[in-house]
């Protein structure tokens, strides 16, 4: 449409989301790690001795009685195959020892290698001659010191790993956008070693049962999030482990935002474990083919006086409505359709006074009799603001365009008080009670606005943005409606 033409080169229609359907993961090789610098080496006998890397990476402790014989032992960094590697892979030397007592393997991770998950989660895998990785179940955790310790009878290609996790683990989200997040694991438990020691990993992180278990999606530990921060709820309503978080229209001060959910392991004994997600919320547009951004604002707003022989009318109305542009829901060379998120409120004050004394005859008999009229009304009402997003419609017409939407209808809340005094001359079984009769009812019905049509010119590479007032009618008096959009197209 000439609309977006004006304003940029394209604006194609937004992608659809879709989620990805949960499949088993089978284990299978992935490539061997190349090596990555120089080794360290040592000799270790009988008497047993131990080996670092020099960086603390990895620390190998082989006790006395293991080896029978001398073995020249090693270290040497090799690039992490690893699925749900947390850090680097070692190669330890030489591969096919056996040790007749267990060696004793400690690595060292850094606060990097859990992002994503939870400390609590890591584990220690090893590549097999046939590539495939094998996850260790029992670790030994050393929180304060960052380690990970673990024994085994044999050398191989080892590295600290993550079975669990969420992914992706940290991401970066345009204001006003979504981002698709999913449990996965890195494993399948149904596969486990006849030991039960460790079980196969799959070269790809996907569904994991233990995704089932998930719950309690929050951001900054806020369960579902909120408008600062940013949204998080499952997806679909259903526990399969994936969710949508949907960052907010601005920037939050805490940036990044941690989003969080709470899983168990291995069964429902299992401890609950929570895996973070850090997301960046960036200012901008996030869609390829362009953004929509904006507000709109309407105000209805309309006085009534006045002052007769015997009556006196105070009216003031306010109505206010306030838009703020989230995202395209249709986009075609005729007509864009924007999604807003909004607010509506309106408050009332009216107050309406009768006062009349008169003599009237009655009969000759009584021909200066005083008669006497008085009433009151009061409507005291609104005040409150109610959700009203709404969708903005845009449409090319002449050299310019014309915005459409329709404010929704919000309800009325408050109360209406009437009282009535009367004290007849001619018939005194008409007269009210001496103080008058006072009735209240809440108020029915609901405020009702026209839709709203504005039109303006065309520039290009300038926003779409103006004001317009008319005076319209409400609750029978004159009432000043005024229109002020401010829409932006950004690339």
């Amino acid at each position: 449409m000439r609309i977006r033409i004006a304003i940029a080169t394209t604006l194609l229609l937004l992608a659809a989301c879709t989620q990805p359907a949960p499949l088993k993961p089978e284990p299978a090789p992935t490539p061997v790690g190349t090596p990555v610098g120089s080794p360290v080496s040592t000799v270790i006998g009988p008497a047993g001795g131990s080996l670092a890397f020099p960086d603390g990476g990895v620390r190998l402790e082989v006790p006395p009685g293991a080896l029978s014989k001398e073995e020249t032992v090693s270290i040497q960094e090799v690039t992490n195959h690893a699925p749900g590697r947390s850090g680097r892979a070692f190669r330890l030397g030489p591969e096919g020892v056996k040790f007749a007592k267990p060696v004793r393997l400690t690595f060292a991770y850094a606060d990097e290698a859990v992002r994503g998950s939870s400390p609590e989660l890591l584990r220690v895998a090893y590549q097999d001659a046939e590539g495939v990785w094998w996850m260790y179940r029992a670790v030994s955790l050393d929180p304060a010191a960052r380690t990970l310790t673990v024994q085994t009878d044999h050398f191989s290609d080892w590295s600290p790993v993550v079975g669990l996790q969420i992914l992706p683990r940290e991401a970066k989200v345009k204001v006003g956008q979504s981002l698709d997040l999913r449990v996965v694991g890195c494993y399948s438990p149904e596969l486990e070693a006849g030991d039960g020691i460790a079980v196969p990993m799959v070269p790809e992180c996907g569904y994991d049962p233990a995704a089932l278990s998930a719950r309690d999606w929050s951001v900054n530990g806020t369960a579902g999030g909120n408008a600062a921060v940013g949204t998080v709820s499952a997806t679909g309503g259903k526990a399969d482990g994936t969710a949508v978080y949907v960052a907010p229209a601005k920037k939050p001060g805490q940036n990044p935002v941690a989003v969080s959910v709470e899983v168990e392991e291995f069964s429902p004994e299992s401890p609950r474990f929570t895996l973070v997600s850090q997301v960046t919320v960036e200012e901008g547009c996030s869609n390829p083919s362009g953004c929509w951004s904006g507000t709109v604002d309407v105000v209805y707003k309309g006085t009534d006086s006045r002052t007769g022989e015997h009556e006196t009318l105070s009216d003031e109305f306010l109505g206010q409505y306030t838009y703020e542009v989230t995202g395209v829901e249709h986009d075609d060379p005729y007509i864009t359709l924007l999604t807003a998120r909004g607010t509506g409120s309106y408050s009332r004050r009216h107050d309406y006074a009768y006062d009349r004394t008169e003599q009237v005859r009655c009969s000759d008999m009584r021909p200066n009799e005083t008669e006497v009229e008085k009433a009151k009304t009061a409507i005291r009402d609104g005040g409150e603001s109610a959700r009203d997003d709404a969708r903005l419609s845009l449409t090319p017409g002449g050299e310019g365009y014309v915005l459409e939407f329709r404010p929704h209808h919000v309800a009325w809340k408050g109360e209406y008080e009437s009282w009535y005094f009367y004290k007849g001359a001619c018939n005194p079984f008409s007269d009210t009670p001496e103080g008058g009769i006072t009735t209240r009812s809440q108020r029915a019905g609901h405020f009702e606005p026209d839709a709203i049509e504005v039109t303006g010119k065309l520039e290009p590479g300038r926003p779409i943005q103006g004001s317009k007032t008319w005076t319209g009618r409400m609750f029978g008096f004159d009432t000043k409606v005024t229109v002020t959009w401010n829409l932006r197209y950004s690339e």
